[in-house]
């Protein structure tokens, strides 16, 4: 599975503790913006996924006029050590994985305290997907979301009090499990300090698997906007 919480809270993290300097341009949701290329995970892009940024993926419409859509950090290659990681503490072996193809979706955010996005990958086997959300719905396999998210984090030299994580509602797909759950952290960059708070879901249908990330400083992420965003999506799994 995609571990983009990790990518999403570290982008958030530097905004925010830079005096909310953005790091790089974004558009109006809804204007054209340039999609990531490639697979994250090396995978071929396109096929099931239906192109550069897919059918599944959260999209602009998913959210409300204002917000801004900016390509994913990092799209367009290389391997994810978190989902390594993740894996790895779930006790569940790499060597039986392999990824079909891999695509994000544009980050959207609302200035710099909110911003969500999401990822879908295609694996071999459809039983190697559930297995692994079914993994995380335990209390294990939430301790081990929660030490991967601040382990990337920290990596990055920024420091993580306070990590608390919990399982939050998840919207019920046919024909696959699905998951959520909620990272919340204080984190400290030189002598500056931020609270986050991230909501991630996590779907498997066949051989997809979707995740989608909610992240918030210093005030809760838009309750409605997250509810509208997460069951368009579930939707949009439901039938694909």
């Amino acid at each position: 599975m995609r571990s983009a919480t990790a990518v999403v809270v570290l982008g958030l993290v530097l905004v925010g503790c830079s005096g909310g300097r953005a790091q790089h341009s974004a558009g109006p949701v809804g204007s054209a913006s340039p999609s990531p290329s490639g697979s994250p995970l090396g995978g071929p892009s396109g096929g099931p996924l239906g192109g550069a940024s897919g059918p599944i993926n959260l999209r602009s419409s998913d959210f409300p006029p204002g917000w801004t859509a900016t390509p994913a950090p990092g799209a367009g290659g290389g391997n994810d050590p978190g989902a390594a990681a993740l894996l790895s503490c779930l006790k569940l072996p790499a060597a039986d994985r392999s990824v079909v193809a891999d695509t994000s979706s544009d980050v959207f955010a609302s200035g710099q305290a909110v911003q969500a996005s999401s990822d879908v990958t295609i694996v071999s086997s459809a039983t190697i997907g559930a297995q692994e959300v079914d993994a995380l719905r335990t209390g294990a396999g939430l301790t081990c979301l929660g030490q991967v998210i601040g382990q990337a984090v920290s990596s990055q030299g920024v420091g993580v009090s306070g990590a608390t994580v919990r399982a939050i509602p998840a919207p019920r797909v046919d024909g696959g499990p699905s998951m959520a759950a909620e990272y919340g952290a204080t984190f400290t960059v030189g002598e500056q300090t931020l609270m986050a708070v991230t909501d991630e879901y996590f779907f498997a249908r066949g051989t997809e698997q979707v995740t989608a990330t909610f992240t918030a400083y210093g005030q809760p992420f838009p309750a409605a906007v997250e509810k509208t965003a997460v069951d368009n999506l579930a939707s949009r799994v439901a039938v694909s």
